[in-house]
């Protein structure tokens, strides 16, 4: 068991390691500077910090999570606490993916409902601000 727990923190941190380029990339996330920011910068800058969160943290860390989950199940051999570990975090990896996605999907339609056309042009897409 020491053995799979060592070899799951140094996959991870190794994930992290070579990923950590992506994570830092955050040039271009604030799209104003000074005193010329108004709110469509605003709704800009929520916008890519969602984006970011769903597709560079929560997805990645829901496949991690998957692989953790297989790699438990595959290597219980008998051990049902074991198995049951394995099973609990492939459901809440699954629930996770399903709750995030879930909730943007729901606030992106609603907002697009309720917000006029002029402003959102498709229900998940931003104007570009002058």
């Amino acid at each position: 068991m020491k053995h799979v727990t060592c070899n799951i923190i140094f996959g991870a941190f190794l994930f992290v390691l070579l990923a950590s380029p992506v994570f830092v990339s955050a040039a271009g996330l604030v799209p104003c500077s000074g005193e010329d920011c108004t709110v469509c910068h605003f709704v800009t800058l929520v916008d890519k910090v969602i984006k970011f969160g769903l597709t560079i943290l929560i997805l990645p860390a829901c496949v991690v999570a998957l692989i953790v989950a297989g790699i438990l199940i595959m290597t219980a051999v008998g051990d049902p606490a074991k198995l049951q570990k394995g099973k609990d975090i492939f459901k809440y990896a699954i629930m996770g993916i399903i709750i995030s996605y879930g909730a943007w999907l729901l606030i992106n339609n609603l907002l697009g409902n309720i917000i006029n056309d002029k402003f959102l042009s498709g229900w998940f897409n931003f104007p570009t601000c002058k």
